[in-house]
């Protein structure tokens, strides 16, 4: 999980936790646990099964900006050999497919 997510996550639940007035407060007395997502009231069905439907969403969002990362670079790299006609398009071709592959 992203870190700064993670952290995100935790400080507001932290910040719930400390608003809560005692009756309320005992919902949570089992703590939170940790998931893809962050903290999940411990105990809670809604919050796993929240997670186990957004978990997958969330990975794909990782590998889908790693991936841009990944194409952005490529892009910066060819894009200048094409426009100086250092490297072919053909060639050009050939490298993005095994960069994606």
């Amino acid at each position: 999980m992203n870190q700064d997510l993670k952290r995100t996550l935790w400080a507001a639940a932290d910040k719930l936790r400390s608003s809560m007035d005692a009756a309320t407060a005992a919902l949570f007395r089992d703590g939170f646990e940790e998931s893809a997502l962050g903290a999940i009231p411990r105990g809670w069905q809604v919050g796993g099964a929240f997670a186990s439907v957004a978990e997958p969403f969330y990975a794909r969002i990782v590998t889908n900006k790693a991936q841009a990362r990944s194409l952005a670079q490529l892009r910066d790299t060819l894009l200048p050999r094409l426009i100086s006609g250092k490297l072919r398009f053909p060639e050009a071709t050939e490298q993005i497919e095994e960069a994606l592959t």
